[in-house]
């Protein structure tokens, strides 16, 4: 048996190339059952679209969570990859779209950005005000996006609600 010992030195070399050749394998494991996900369903449901969301700190996406979104999108095993952009203020905002700026423009069609309708996410949530989450969604399709998605309707408000109707629906010609 192998017992671990505080005593044993460690070759920092040897345990860096092991965890690089494990979070490969894990990385690439995930490719293939996103990969045979899409394809079966898509054999059987054509229209269904497959989806992803992810963190929308991309490199904290690819080293911590093994998620190699450039090759979902390269290689198509998913149809649309949803960084979740859960931000305070508008100010991280910007950040985040500086992120992923050459993703939204290699793949406009196939990415959007999920926001959320509350500040605080440790308890009590504090609803955002609706012109922050204006203006969040119109920094979204300043940098390029040909949508968005909002997340956790459940903590809406009617206030945030409305706002987003007269801004979206009403000034509809």
């Amino acid at each position: 048996y192998l017992i671990p010992s505080h005593t044993k030195k460690v070759n920092m070399e040897t345990y860096q190339s092991w965890n690089v050749e494990w979070t490969k394998y894990r990385q690439e494991g995930i490719n293939a059952l996103l990969k045979e996900i899409y394809r079966k369903v898509k054999a059987r449901y054509p229209q269904t679209e497959i989806t992803v969301t992810i963190t929308s700190n991309s490199k904290e996406a690819e080293s911590r969570y093994m998620q190699d979104y450039r090759d979902w999108l390269r290689y198509g095993y998913i149809d649309l990859l949803i960084p979740r952009a859960y931000v305070e203020n508008q100010k991280e905002l910007g950040k985040i779209l500086d992120d992923w700026s050459a993703t939204i423009d290699t793949y406009p069609s196939k990415f959007k950005m999920g926001l959320i309708t509350y500040t605080n996410s440790n308890r009590p949530l504090e609803i955002k005000p609706p012109e922050q989450l204006i203006r969040e969604i119109d920094a979204l399709s300043q940098a390029g996006m040909r949508g968005f998605l909002i997340f956790h309707l459940e903590n809406m408000s009617f206030i945030q609600l409305n706002a987003l109707k007269n801004r979206f629906l009403m000034s509809q010609p």
